[in-house]
Formats: C-alpha cells, sequence, structure tokens
C-alpha cells in the first residue's frame, strides 16, 4: 500500500474525532423520535465512508504550507457530512437499495416503518424517502453550522462557503443533466458526458476538498489555479475508473447492486464508447436493456462481452490514461516540493 494511504487511514480518524465532537455539541433536547437521532445518525454515517474528501482537504493545506489544525479538521469533517447528504440524495435518485454493502438510508427508514406502523409497502416506501430527504438536508446544514464554528479565519471561512456554494450549485446542475439523460435512447456526445463528469465528480470529489485545504492555508492563487488543473484531470481518471467497476466489478466491492448503471440507462463514457462501437444488432439488442427495470446475469455478461469485443472498454481506458498522464504532467509543473509531487503521484495511483 503506498504510504499516502496509510496517512490517509490515519488522518480519517482524527477527522472521525471532529465529526464526534460536532455530535456530542449538537443536542436537539427539544425533540424525539427518529428527529432526535438524525444528527448522530448522519455523523456516524459520515464515519463509516473512507473519507477522502476530508484527507483531501488536509492534503491540501499542507501543499499551501499550512499546518494541520483542529479547525482544519473541522473543515474536513464538515465537507464529509455535505458529501453524506449528496449520498443519500443520490440513493433516492438512482433507486439504490445499497450503500457501502448496507440498506441506503431511505430503504432503512422504509424497513423501520413498515415495522412501526405495518404500513403497506407504497407508504412505507414514501416515508421512507421522505425521512432520507430530511436527513440529507440536515446534513447539509450541520456541515454550514460545522464550518461556522471553526477556528478559522473570517477571510477563509467566507472563501470557503463562496466556494461551496458555487461547486454544490454546479454539482445539483450536474446531477439534472444526468437525469435528463437517462430519457434519451441513443448515445450522448462525449463532450456532453466529460462536461458532467466535471461537475459531479471532478470539481466535487477533487477540486474542491482540494482547494478547500488550499484556502485554510491562505495558498495564493497561482498554486490554487495549478492544483485545479491537476484535480480536474484526476476526477475525470476516478469517475471513469468508477464507471468500469459499476460494470465489471462485484456487488461486495462496490456496495451497490452491479448493473445498475444499464437499468438507469446512464450516458456512460463505456455507454458513449458501445454504442459508437457495436453493430448495428448489437444496438438494438443493447437498446432494449439499457433502461430496462430488471436485468439477468446473461443480460449484464451481453453488456459487458459487447464491451470487450466492440473495443469500447479498450476506448475507455484509453481515454482514462490520456488524463492519467495529463495529470503527472501537472505535478511536475507543481511549485510544491519534491516529497509532495510523490504523495500526488501516489494520489493518481490510487485513482
Amino acid at each position: 500500500m503506498p504510504r499516502l494511504l496509510d496517512q490517509f487511514a490515519a488522518r480519517a480518524d482524527l477527522v472521525r474525532a471532529r465529526l464526534q465532537a460536532f455530535r456530542r455539541a449538537t443536542t436537539d433536547r427539544d425533540l424525539h423520535g427518529w428527529a432526535a437521532e438524525l444528527v448522530p445518525r448522519l455523523t456516524t454515517f459520515a464515519a463509516q465512508g473512507k473519507l477522502v474528501r476530508a484527507n483531501l482537504v488536509l492534503l491540501g493545506c499542507e501543499l499551501g504550507g499550512g499546518r494541520i489544525t483542529a479547525a482544519v479538521q473541522d473543515a474536513a469533517a464538515a465537507l464529509e457530512l455535505v458529501h453524506s447528504g449528496f449520498l443519500i440524495h443520490d440513493d433516492i435518485i438512482d433507486d439504490d437499495a445499497l450503500r457501502r454493502g448496507q440498506p441506503a438510508l431511505h430503504v432503512a427508514y422504509a424497513d423501520a416503518g413498515r415495522r412501526r406502523a405495518r404500513a403497506s409497502r407504497a407508504r412505507a416506501d414514501h416515508i421512507g424517502r421522505a425521512i432520507a430527504i430530511c436527513a440529507a438536508d440536515a446534513a447539509f446544514f450541520a456541515a454550514g453550522e460545522l464550518l461556522a464554528h471553526t477556528a478559522l479565519a473570517p477571510a477563509s471561512t467566507r472563501r470557503i462557503l463562496q466556494l461551496w456554494a458555487h461547486t454544490f450549485r454546479r454539482v445539483a446542475l450536474g446531477e439534472v443533466l444526468d437525469v435528463e439523460l437517462t430519457l434519451d435512447a441513443g448515445a450522448a456526445p462525449l463532450r456532453t458526458i466529460l462536461g458532467f463528469y466535471r461537475l459531479k465528480t471532478a470539481r466535487y470529489t477533487f477540486c474542491a476538498p482540494l482547494e478547500t485545504g488550499l484556502l485554510c492555508a491562505d495558498a495564493p492563487a497561482a498554486l490554487i489555479r495549478a492544483v485545479n488543473a491537476f484535480a480536474e484531470h484526476l476526477g475525470l481518471v476516478f469517475q471513469i475508473k468508477d464507471d468500469e467497476l459499476g460494470l465489471f466489478g462485484a456487488t461486495r466491492t462496490i456496495g451497490k447492486p452491479l448493473g445498475s448503471d444499464i437499468t438507469q440507462n446512464k450516458k456512460t463514457v463505456y455507454h458513449h464508447y458501445l454504442f459508437a462501437r457495436a453493430t448495428p444488432a448489437q444496438r438494438a439488442r443493447l437498446r432494449k436493456l439499457f433502461g430496462a427495470p430488471r436485468l439477468t446475469r446473461a443480460d449484464v455478461a451481453y453488456v459487458r462481452a459487447v464491451l470487450e469485443s466492440s473495443g469500447a472498454r479498450a476506448a475507455a481506458a484509453a481515454l482514462m490514461t490520456r488524463h492519467v498522464r495529463a495529470a503527472r504532467a501537472a505535478i511536475r509543473t507543481l511549485p510544491i516540493a519534491p516529497a509532495q509531487q510523490t504523495r500526488l503521484q501516489q494520489l493518481v495511483d490510487y485513482c
């Protein structure tokens, strides 16, 4: 395991401790029932992840010459609460029943509703989605509450809030585009797909966390621009690899149902290359599978086989390789110490 990942694992525990401190400080004694236990549940949910974004905040701070203080850790923890809110909404949008191998939050609350009131399945499912939407909303505002109470310089806090507001608004609009494109039967242009990859993944998962850390360190604008250029390439690598795992991975590995991108008719780079390279007969069958409510193992196997035989998987891999090379080249231009460049190269390896 690269040293960077060892460091990520150790630092994740620091952020988990800050999440627990926030949980202890946030007492809603005037509430009861599900409302009273929601913030504890959200902090637990956030702490169960890999905390990659939080670690990137800490890494960004160091790239900018800053120290990892409790205030910086709080900013990192706040970003993980935002991420938790997006994950909860994402599972509802995608109708995914699993998250990290466990029932998604809307499913868990639906199950709780059925046990509590013996509600019909439709009623319980509605209750589950309603509570999960409220939980995600609470996560967003809890993140703002945590960030507002950090000991960061007021100017840094203001700049971080401006960054988050702009980035997360664009994430939501990228999600709209992603969902809208599922209505179309054919392939989306590659430029369009990479556009919402930048919105939903690159700038959200990599640029914003690293820039948050850089702002904590009051880094110069030139360094922020250079790191963002690197991070955007890295985000595209990450998303293309994530798409590949969604098609070729295993449920126990990815933590959600295999083939969900097919049933949802998601316009990934794999979908683009698949429909561009498949034969007319293959495209006819593929149109019936993408967007179908249920898939068999044979259906998923067929999509995989055509991805391989048509060269679509190889084309997506080549695109990913180009962005890997661009990310590595960007690292070499950054005005940072060689040891820090090595850590960023390890981050590319991870993605």
